[in-house]
């Protein structure tokens, strides 16, 4: 369970990232998930993410943690594998927690990947990558 005690969040916490998540407690550490979502935020039907395409891919997050605070951080490396490109990407997320009572999270590079390095193929300006966060 997340929950706060003013600004702080304290407790475990569930991260989901795609289809694939692992459970923390604090700190998050080399976590791998098969797949994750690349979304056209420029497109005027977005809805969320009943409208994000699974990408074929491992992402390695690693030296996560949530602060005392409002905020989350984790860096990734890895790659995303779709129909037509492969990105080869490390860089960092970086989120607040949402929601009345703080139950969920959404942490998103901004600028398409936000502080991610391309390492190979070509990045498409419109793609995000994101990472939630909710209570167990």
């Amino acid at each position: 369970m997340i929950y706060r005690d003013g600004t702080a969040i304290l407790g475990d916490a569930h991260l989901v990232v795609d289809f694939g998540d692992a459970s923390v407690t604090g700190t998050m550490d080399d976590f791998e998930v098969a797949e994750f979502l690349i979304a056209d935020l420029d497109d005027p039907s977005f809805q969320g993410l009943e409208d994000w395409e699974p990408a074929a891919g491992q992402l390695v997050l690693a030296n996560g943690r949530l602060e005392n605070t409002k905020n989350i951080y984790a860096d990734f490396a890895g790659d995303i594998t779709t129909a037509q490109h492969v990105y080869t990407l490390n860089g960092g997320l970086w989120g607040l927690f949402h929601g009345p009572d703080g139950a969920y999270l959404r942490a998103r590079g901004d600028q398409g990947f936000g502080q991610a390095v391309l390492i190979d193929g070509v990045r498409p300006d419109d793609a995000q990558m994101e990472m939630i966060v909710a209570r167990e």
